[in-house]
C-alpha cells in the first residue's frame, strides 16, 4: 500500500491547489531542460576539441622526423617519372 509522507496543499475551501502543483511542475521541468542543455554544451565542446585534436594529429607534415630526411632530387625525380613529359627532360 502507498504511504503518503507529505501533506497535500489545499486551498481555503478544502480543494487541492492544482495551480500550485502545475507551477511547481513547470519550474522543475525548466530546470531539468536547462541542465540537459548545459550538459549537452559541455559534451559538444569536448567532442569538437577531440575532433580538432584528431584532425591536427592526422595532418601529414613535410618533415618526417628522421635525421637526414630532406626532399632530395631523387625523390622529386621519382614523382616526375609518372608524367612522361617531365621524364624526357
Amino acid at each position: 500500500m502507498f504511504v503518503q509522507d507529505r501533506e497535500i496543499r489545499r486551498r481555503s475551501d478544502g480543494s487541492i491547489d492544482i495551480d500550485f502543483y502545475r507551477q511547481r511542475g513547470l519550474m522543475e521541468r525548466r530546470l531539468m531542460v536547462a541542465r540537459a542543455f548545459t550538459g549537452l554544451r559541455v559534451r559538444k565542446a569536448l567532442f569538437v576539441a577531440a575532433a580538432l585534436a584528431l584532425a591536427v594529429s592526422v595532418i601529414p607534415t613535410r618533415y618526417s622526423g628522421q635525421k637526414g630526411s630532406v626532399a632530395s632530387g631523387t625523390a622529386l625525380n621519382s614523382v616526375s617519372l609518372i608524367n612522361t613529359a617531365n621524364a624526357t627532360r
